[in-house]
């Protein structure tokens, strides 16, 4: 499917709860495979969160509690009632987040997805770009032949005798 520009879409809308003082990884699926995605989420408490790629979530899924904060920390995250940011879809349309809620009472947390419009899908720039690499290639191939085929007709001309050398011999 080509997505033109005057396309609209309208907001994808999920709802969860975050259990108190827990962690909740999140796996949206169902989405638009290799799509760039702007994302926000809202909380109604200050949670912990980040939007991670599939291998950061399943490291932090086998760790236990003291690495995985140690891991969440160096990653960095969002502490707030709200995040937002960009992102590419996966090959299956997925995106991954991670969120540690340190309050006593469960928090309720809504994520809102809208999908950037573009004419242009990705493989026709990376096929437009080789063409260009290719052409430069070639034109700086051609560029080099000509100067050294100049080069040369220059060598060959200043090893010829000169008229007046020739007459004397």
């Amino acid at each position: 499917m080509e997505v033109k520009s005057e396309d609209t879409t309208s907001p994808i809308n999920k709802n969860y709860s975050l259990p108190l003082q827990s962690w909740t990884f999140i796996q949206e699926d169902n989405l638009t495979v290799n799509q760039i995605t702007k994302y926000q989420w809202v909380s109604d408490l200050s949670v912990q969160g980040r939007e991670v790629t599939k291998e950061q979530l399943n490291t932090m899924q086998g760790q236990s509690l003291s690495e995985r904060f140690s891991y969440f920390e160096t990653l960095g995250y969002y502490s707030g009632v709200q995040d937002s940011g960009k992102t590419t879809t996966d090959i299956n349309g997925s995106i991954y987040f991670v969120f540690f809620n340190p309050n006593s009472l469960a928090a309720d947390l809504n994520i809102t997805y809208n999908y950037q419009l573009s004419n242009i899908q990705p493989w026709v720039i990376g096929l437009i770009s080789g063409i260009f690499i290719l052409l430069f290639g070639i034109g700086g191939v051609y560029i080099s032949a000509r100067i050294r085929r100049k080069m040369i007709q220059d060598e060959e001309e200043e090893q010829e005798p000169s008229a007046a050398e020739r007459y004397m011999n």
